[in-house]
């Protein structure tokens, strides 16, 4: 499971497709200046809403700039080995383009953290080398970021991300934690970074 990856997602239902959006969804999407997809799942999270016909017809059309946050890891069995091109690839497939800017994190993993993740076949993803050699690489920010045009969209890398403590249910005994370090977007640092992008852009 773990070297595999999601080959095809689709309603169980072909006939849901086809349900309509409440009025309120609809409007609210017409009127946004930027859609953000993600922080979350590729395939459990983001993609799924897609499928819905009305959905991706109103997110496709609208005028809105159109984000897409990347994965901070691969997901076993789901988008193992997925570079930030498959990404990019995955969502121009169910939702019928391009996000105009995706984003990246480029903070390197603590390797206590990176160890744990690897243990449970999950990497980082990155731009990888050859991404870099066969997009077209944009002149940085006055902070730094990192800046290149992947698939049609603007990637962007920038740090997102911060490992933190949470706490899980043990097999032996469900009624114990243990605490585990982990990697999550970092909410103040993704707020920061779309709200200056939102900004010059």
């Amino acid at each position: 499971l773990a070297e595999r990856h999601v080959e095809r997602l689709y309603l169980s239902d072909p006939t849901a497709a086809a349900l309509p959006l409440p009025r309120v969804v609809l409007d609210t999407i017409r009127a946004a200046d930027a859609i953000i997809l993600g922080p979350g799942s590729l395939f459990e999270s983001v993609l799924p809403n897609m499928l819905l016909d009305a959905f991706r017809e109103a997110v496709s059309q609208s005028s809105a700039r159109k984000l897409y946050v990347c994965n901070l890891m691969t997901e076993p069995g789901r988008t193992t080995g997925f570079s930030v091109a498959d990404h990019i690839r995955a969502i121009k497939r169910y939702a019928g383009f391009v996000p105009d800017y995706v984003l990246v994190n480029a903070q390197r993993i603590d390797p206590e953290v990176h160890q744990l993740y690897a243990a449970a076949h999950q990497s980082p993803v990155y731009i990888s080398p050859d991404e870099y050699e066969e997009t077209a690489v944009l002149p940085g920010d006055r902070d730094g970021q990192r800046r290149v045009v992947i698939e049609g969209s603007v990637v962007i890398e920038a740090d997102l991300a911060s490992s933190v403590i949470q706490y899980t249910a043990t097999l032996d005994n469900p009624n114990q934690s243990r605490a585990v370090r982990v990697l999550r977007h970092d909410g103040d640092k993704l707020t920061a970074t779309v709200l200056e992008l939102l900004r010059r852009t």
